[in-house]
């Protein structure tokens, strides 16, 4: 499952539930626009309103992850 969004928050959260639930983060990242190595299929799809983010400055981040059970 993937989970790309503008809010940290959300991003955070996300995260802690997965651990918390012992579910597999296969990889996260909190600005996948700035950082290298940042997976492609991620980066080539740009929504509206990330564009609209993005001319603000403000992060994408990305989470992958595996739900157990």
């Amino acid at each position: 499952m993937n989970l790309k969004t503008d809010s940290e928050f959300m991003h955070g959260y996300t995260l802690g539930l997965l651990h918390g639930a012992g579910h597999e983060v296969l990889y996260a990242n909190h600005n996948v626009y700035k950082q290298e190595g940042s997976p492609e299929e991620v980066t080539s799809i740009q929504t509206f309103y990330e564009s609209q983010y993005l001319e603000q400055n403000k992060p994408i981040t990305y989470i992958r992850f595996k739900i157990n059970g």
